[in-house]
């Protein structure tokens, strides 16, 4: 679980919790673990690891994506914020 990230109303925390593989975000949201990310250009940047909701609501909140380096060794985490990805 992590600590009080983003807030629901100024000033008011929100408990972020990350789904486990077999959970799944409530509804209109849908599965995203393991797609592909895409930049403006259409490049693949990286891949959805994880997925974060908020902990009171169920709503997905954050997309942890996974890129990597040119040979795929070093791979950097990046929480992204559900409302900057689109389908």
């Amino acid at each position: 679980m992590l600590g009080a990230v983003g807030s629901r109303r100024k000033g008011e925390p929100i408990t972020l919790i990350r789904l486990k593989l077999h959970e799944h975000p409530a509804a209109p949201q849908h599965e995203m673990r393991q797609k592909s990310v895409l930049d403006s250009g259409d490049s693949v940047v990286g891949t959805v690891a994880n997925l974060y909701v908020d902990e009171g609501s169920g709503k997905l909140r954050f997309l942890n994506v996974v890129t990597s380096d040119f040979l795929g060794l070093e791979r950097k985490h990046h929480p992204v914020p559900v409302e900057a990805v689109s389908d």
